[in-house]
C-alpha cells in the first residue's frame, strides 16, 4: 500500500462545499447559491460576484442553526481584489475587510437641491443617485432641480391613481 499526498491548494479546489450568493460582516454567508460544489467551480463566475464559498457540505438543518444561533455560515470570499468583478450600471467595486464588494457610485456634477421623481427634495444629485441605486425597484429618478413645490409633494402617484380608477370601474 502507498500514500499519495496532495498539496492543500489542490485538495481546496475539489472538496465539495456550498456557494454563497454574498458574504455578510464578519465572514458570514446566509443565502446559498449552490450546493455540493468545490471552490474553483463556485467562483469561476457562474454566480454574481462577489460570491464566498465554505468548505463544509452541510445539510438544510445546519445551515438553519448557523443562521439562527451565528448569524451565518463562516465562508471565504471568492474575490479578495477588485480584479475582473463587474458591478453593473451606477456602481463600482471596492475591497474592504479583505473582500471584494459592488457598492453604489453616484457621480455628482451638480450642487444644490434636486426634487427626485417620488416628489422629496434631495440635498444634492448625489443623494439622489445613492438613494437610485440603494432602492432599485423604486425607480427613482431627477424630476426636476431645485426643491420639490409644494403641489408636487401632495400629488399622489401615478400608479395609485390607476389602481384606485380600476377599482370605481369594476
Amino acid at each position: 500500500m502507498f500514500k499519495v499526498t496532495l498539496p492543500l491548494h489542490i485538495l481546496i479546489h475539489h472538496v465539495p462545499g456550498i456557494c454563497w450568493s454574498g458574504m455578510e460582516r464578519g465572514g458570514r454567508c446566509s443565502s446559498v447559491a449552490a450546493l455540493r460544489v468545490g471552490r474553483a467551480e463556485c467562483c469561476s463566475g457562474g454566480a454574481r460576484a462577489p460570491a464566498a464559498w465554505s468548505p463544509r457540505d452541510l445539510d438544510s438543518g445546519e445551515i438553519f442553526f448557523y443562521k439562527a444561533l451565528s448569524g451565518g455560515v463562516p465562508c471565504t470570499a471568492c474575490a479578495e481584489s477588485c480584479a475582473g468583478v463587474s458591478c453593473g450600471a451606477g456602481r463600482r467595486c471596492v475591497v474592504r475587510g479583505g473582500r471584494a464588494r459592488c457598492v453604489c457610485a453616484a457621480t455628482c456634477r451638480r450642487a444644490g437641491p434636486v426634487c427626485g421623481s417620488d416628489g422629496k427634495t434631495y440635498r444634492s444629485l448625489c443623494r439622489l443617485r445613492r438613494r437610485a441605486c440603494r432602492r432599485p425597484a423604486k425607480h427613482l429618478t431627477l424630476d426636476y432641480p431645485g426643491p420639490c413645490r409644494d403641489t408636487h409633494r401632495h400629488m399622489a402617484p401615478v400608479s395609485n391613481v390607476l389602481r384606485k380608477l380600476s377599482l370605481i370601474l369594476l
